[in-house]
């Protein structure tokens, strides 16, 4: 009896073992992220140490790991990693530990100092490991988004127990919501223009809690710190926080990041990809750059005309001449002076180097085997911190996404088989040779309008009235189909490898207030987080390309220099100073906004005379795999040395002994 007492026991405890190694297999806890860092640097002491940040409204502290190994007084050149900026992306935060240990694992990237923050959002990274499952991107400050006289008491509930937090949608006449032929369990908004009416309402799950006639306007939490970033920031939302820079995770964040001018690039694993997708142009403003008016008032400092449009090139033309010599007017200075506002677009040059690089990235992917027919990652957000290191710090930012869904691909059982561009390379007697059946399918494969009918297309197309090739135009501008193909391709993916776990049928529920309604939809986080067995083949696959991108950062060195006796002990010394890297120093956004610390040129030695030129030179700009030449005339003792030196914040350092001798 004792010893089979004892087997059931031992076979329990065994039992209760392998259960906590399972659920042990998922994402790390903010927690457990702070704990991982914590062990890293009591491994590898001399090569990582923490910094303590900041503590969230929700009272968790944010650590960033320092990795690198500076064996000189001079600092290295740094890199910042920020993970998870918005708390909603578990498989970044977790990424950050994994991309440590690959910094570790070769010496040579401790050439670099890696500072590394694994999520920016704990509070809300919590969300998913709490027991009822929601994507809510706020951290803990209390917000009263209502205005009424209690804070955060309207979220949403849990009504049907099931442990995710969905949507309910309820039969109204006031809908704009109707049944996508396409998926019975997808919604769509109806057109009118085509005859449709809308028969739904969705709300998110849950109840009127205060009772002032709207569900869950007001949930718990305040500041999403992924978009409380100075560049873009939207004030009076009720995610955006108060100001830039209000929440103290942010806050903190900046100024470690202002402290350290060391920094040359920063990268974010999130949601969006720089890597793939370069940022984001056509971005509207109110002020036109090519017809600015100068104000009265400053009609005169300008000495320009008045009521006349100028250029900002010719705006700094007009300037120029009343400046010192050494002193450069940036377009940044003239924005600022005449408050126009700040640059919205990324500036044409580095467009063009992301696009390299994002080509270079894509032929990287399809030769790992990745699969590239995929949704593309959310664009960044304004107030974010992608936005705030481009524009603002001027360094090269860049962004990994991880994981998005597989794009949906519609099944194409009765296809015309005709593409728009097929469409336009037709002639127009093969195009109405095809006939009314296979010209029906091609204007409802591209959602044409209903008054467009087959036989009349065919008159129009015989009459010389159109062409296929206007006919294909037309089709491509037609408005496509309300149904959200993101969701489409949620379900697809559920369908095919979450066994459907990843979206929940409709379902009906007796709601205390608008009675009959059904609850179903997306399972939070299936968007963009897949399952950990996952993880970790698809960051050891992708992120290995941030070192290939480290490698291209600016690096300056002499390049050679030349020495010409004028007699007297007088001498003429050119000194060429290049970048060897890809990528130039520094972006021109940072030319825009002079952000970046200049390289400095220094000649020293004893008694050394400056004729021309200075024992300091400052060098703003070096482009990628480009050189400058400076120009001094000296008076030294013939057959002394002159000790040269490059001191760069974010570019490194190097030195050159240069001989008073003429150059061959």
């Amino acid at each position: 009896m004792y010893s089979e007492k004892l087997k059931i026991l031992c076979l329990s405890a065994i039992l209760l073992v392998c259960l906590n190694m399972l659920t042990a297999q998922n994402y790390p806890t903010p927690d457990e992220l702070k704990t991982s860092f914590e062990n890293l640097a009591k491994s590898n002491q001399g090569k990582v140490k923490i910094h303590p940040l900041a503590v969230s409204p929700g009272g968790n502290q944010l650590i960033v790991a320092e990795l690198g190994n500076e064996k000189t007084g001079l600092k290295n050149p740094a890199i910042f990693v920020l993970a998870d900026p918005e708390g909603t992306n578990p498989m970044a935060a977790y990424a950050s530990t994994i991309l440590a240990r690959m910094i570790l694992k070769d010496e040579k990237n401790l050439n670099f100092t890696w500072y590394i923050l694994p999520t920016l959002n704990p509070d809300a990274l919590k969300n998913y490991f709490s027991k009822v499952l929601w994507k809510n991107p706020r951290n803990a400050t209390v917000f009263n988004d209502d205005q009424d006289e209690v804070a955060d008491e309207d979220g949403p509930d849990d009504l049907n127990h099931d442990g995710f937090i969905t949507q309910m949608r309820v039969k109204d006449p006031l809908g704009t919501m109707m049944i996508d032929e396409t998926d019975k369990r997808l919604l769509r908004r109806a057109d009118p223009a085509k005859g449709e009416k809308g028969i739904y309402t969705v709300y998110t799950e849950g109840i009127d809690n205060d009772n002032d006639g709207t569900y869950n306007e007001d949930p718990p939490g305040g500041v999403n710190t992924g978009v409380n970033f100075p560049h873009l920031f939207k004030p009076f939302t009720t995610t955006a926080g108060l100001w830039p820079g209000s929440t103290p995770e942010v806050y903190a964040l900046m100024k470690f990041i202002f402290q350290r001018p060391e920094i040359a690039a920063s990268f974010v694993m999130g949601n969006t990809n720089f890597c793939l997708v370069p940022p984001e142009g056509g971005r509207k403003s109110t002020v036109d750059y090519n017809k600015i008016v100068i104000p009265d008032n400053m009609l005169e400092s300008f000495n320009a005309e008045k009521g006349k449009t100028y250029t900002i090139t010719e705006l700094i033309e007009l300037l120029q001449p009343y400046i010192e010599d050494d002193f450069e007017i940036t377009p940044a200075m003239i924005i600022n002076v005449l408050g126009l506002g700040e640059i919205i677009n990324p500036l044409s040059e580095d467009v063009t180097w992301y696009k390299e690089l994002s080509d270079q990235y894509k032929v990287y992917l399809k030769k790992s085997g990745f699969d590239l027919e995929r949704l593309g990652p959310e664009k960044a957000k304004d107030g974010s911190f992608e936005l705030w290191s481009y524009y603002h710090l001027g360094v090269p930012a860049f962004s990994f996404n991880f994981f998005t869904l597989p794009a949906y691909k519609a099944e194409k059982k009765d296809s015309s088989g005709i593409s728009t561009a097929k469409l336009e390379a037709m002639k127009g007697e093969d195009f109405t040779a095809l006939g009314e059946d296979v010209i029906l399918k091609i204007l409802k494969e591209n959602n044409a309008a209903e008054k467009y009918k087959p036989l009349e297309v065919i008159e129009m197309v015989k009459s010389g009235k159109t062409t296929p090739k206007q006919l294909s135009a037309m089709l491509k501008a037609m408005p496509k189909p309300k149904s959200d193909s993101t969701l489409k391709a949620l379900i697809s993916f559920s369908d095919k490898n979450l066994k459907g776990k990843g979206y929940i049928d409709w379902q009906p529920y007796k709601h205390p207030v608008l009675g009959d309604v059904e609850i179903g939809g997306a399972v939070p986080f299936t968007l963009n987080v897949p399952p950990f067995a996952w993880a970790d083949s698809l960051i050891n696959l992708q992120l290995p390309w941030i070192f290939t991108l480290v490698d291209k950062l600016p690096q300056v060195k002499f390049a050679k220099y030349e020495v010409k006796d004028l007699g007297k002990d007088v001498w003429q010394i050119e000194i060429w100073v290049e970048n060897t890297k890809y990528l130039p120093f520094p972006t021109a956004m940072g030319q825009q906004n002079r952000n970046a610390a200049p390289c400095i040129l220094t000649l020293e030695a004893d008694s050394l005379e400056f004729l021309s030129g200075y024992k300091r030179t400052p060098v703003r700009a070096l482009g990628g795999l480009k050189a400058t030449k400076l120009t001094f005339i000296v008076r030294l003792t013939r057959g002394k040395a002159i000790k040269a030196s490059l001191e760069s914040k974010s570019m490194g350092n190097d030195s050159l002994e240069i001989k008073l001798q003429p150059s061959k």
